[in-house]
């Protein structure tokens, strides 16, 4: 599926793709000994097919794809003069923001529907192109004026955000992606004078460990807080991937500081979904072991993790299910007295819920864990910033298991969560629910989440190999690709990938004010 939204993003259709396969083909049977490519020509042959499949089927349900969108309306214009020259006429001045996020297809139904007036306005900045990943093609403002030989530059210069210094540097960093800059290619001054004047040097630590950088910047906010003038909201995190949040959320809470984490995680992602989903799981199956070790580890029971340990290795030892160790607790010495009592109890409320399960809908099974353990009560008794994301979260899985009550043969448990399996192996992933940017919180958040925001102080933290830049794009290229015979997007020469990580550094740098 990742290979047919890249094949729309470049306006590449099934009939292309299967052209491309026959030409594989053909040098195949002329160079008979090249192993090489034939295997080629036999996966190319075979992902054509699917791909044409794939739109045969989205056309006979009546479905359309998000890439489809853009695909769909640029075939209309190409096959219907009629309805071209119709919007034409509707649309004689055309503006595009971010100009430098949008893809090649994106582009030639910009270039279809501004042929007849040619007034078309584009603002962007190639040097915040940091969307590679959803299909954005930075050689469109690159090649804008290649396009548009007569179109009017107007270049931007003042910043009414950051200090000078934080201009200077994130400006000096960012000349290493030249000459694949329009500053190079149009030969103009992108140099950014800053309004707010002189301020702190851009300053970088080291440590030695991860827990220690954490540790170092909640106590610099906290430090921060303690001279006052400071709000928690004025200071941000800013994290690659969303992985790397857990070290200075946890910081953080040491320290006692209100924080709330916006990252690009789905709902299923959620640790306080994924606990919901265990329990259903174990519902359907007692002896599902894994899910019953992930609810037993929530913060719903919080069996120590010694404890833990102690009866995964003895079910691995005993070749039983979890959930036999733990009705026979009472012969295990090593474990705790606390263990034992709330396995006891997470064996009774599992008992409870399977026979609720048999005559009530999943909705109810669900709200009578919640209020049997005592979960609901403490999440809305405390208030945190965390605490309202989770029963926001939670909220919203409500909402989506009513929604899929509606498609299932029977409302219980086993139907809801094999449609909810389906869903997510599908790729559906809702959304989560974010914090009221009206708290007093410190924002833990990623690169990219950032765009757009500033902050009076920003942390760009887990500057390591691997991680910042990432080496995920570099991977990325290891999956089904999109043959380069077929993508039209002119591409510029160099690292592709450590030139979009730098620009997601400028963009990092740039959300500051002052440090």
């Amino acid at each position: 599926v990742n290979l047919i939204s890249r094949a729309k993003d470049e306006d590449v259709t099934p009939e292309e793709y299967i052209q491309y396969a026959d030409l594989l083909k053909q040098r195949a049977q002329v160079n008979p000994d090249d192993g090489v490519l034939r295997e080629e020509a036999e996966k190319a042959a075979e992902l054509a097919q699917f791909y044409q499949k794939y739109e045969e089927l989205l056309l006979q349900t009546g479905f359309i794809d998000i890439p489809g969108l853009i695909s769909l309306p640029l075939r209309l214009l190409r096959t219907r003069p009629n309805i071209l020259a119709q919007l034409q006429s509707k649309f004689k001045y055309i503006l595009v923001d971010e100009f430098q996020d949008t893809n090649y297809s994106q582009f030639q139904l910009v270039r279809l529907l501004a042929a007849r007036h040619r007034n078309i306005t584009v603002v962007g900045d190639d040097d915040q192109s940091i969307y590679k990943f959803r299909g954005a093609a930075i050689t469109n403002i690159l090649s804008f004026c290649d396009v548009y030989p007569d179109a009017k530059q107007v270049v931007l210069t003042r910043n009414y955000r950051s200090t000078q210094p934080i201009l200077d540097t994130a400006y000096r960093l960012i000349l290493h992606n030249n000459p694949n800059r329009l500053e190079v290619r149009r030969n103009i001054d992108k140099h950014i004078t800053g309004v707010g004047g002189d301020g702190l040097p851009v300053r970088h630590f080291h440590y030695d460990s991860l827990p220690g950088e954490a540790d170092a910047v909640a106590r610099m906010i906290g430090e921060r807080m303690d001279r006052g003038g400071y709000n928690y909201s004025d200071f941000a995190v800013l994290v690659r991937a969303n992985s790397h949040a857990d070290p200075f959320l946890r910081a953080l809470n040491m320290k006692g500081i209100p924080w709330r984490f916006s990252g690009n995680q789905g709902l299923y992602d959620r640790e306080e979904i994924k606990t919901l989903l265990s329990l259903l799981k174990v519902i359907r199956d007692p002896d599902d072991s894994a899910s019953l070790y992930h609810l037993a580890s929530s913060t719903v029971y919080q069996i120590n993790p010694l404890d833990m340990s102690r009866c995964l290795g003895y079910a691995h030892k005993s070749k039983v299910p979890l959930r036999q160790v733990f009705l026979s607790l009472n012969e295990l010495e090593e474990v705790s007295a606390e263990g034992r009592a709330t396995a006891e109890k997470l064996l009774a409320d599992i008992d409870y819920l399977n026979q609720l399960s048999m005559r009530a809908p999943t909705g109810k099974v669900l709200y009578e864990f919640l209020t049997r353990t005592g979960w609901l009560k403490r999440l809305t008794s405390e208030s945190s910033v965390r605490n309202e994301i989770q029963v926001k979260n939670i909220a919203q899985f409500f909402e989506v298991v009513q929604k899929v009550s509606e498609f299932v043969e029977h409302d219980r448990v086993p139907f809801t969560l094999e449609y909810l399996e389906m869903l997510k192996e599908s790729g559906d992933n809702p959304p989560v629910a974010e914090a009221d940017f009206d708290l007093d919180a410190v924002n833990v958040l990623t690169v990219h989440r950032a765009k757009g925001l500033e902050f009076r102080v920003v942390f760009l933290v887990c500057l390591v190999h691997d991680r910042f830049p990432s080496e995920k794009g570099r991977k990325r290229g290891r999956e089904i690709a999109l043959p380069d015979e077929l993508i039209k997007e002119p591409l510029p020469a160099g690292d592709f990938h450590l030139e979009e990580e730098r620009r997601l550094f400028y963009v990092g740098m740039t959300r500051a004010k002052e440090e």
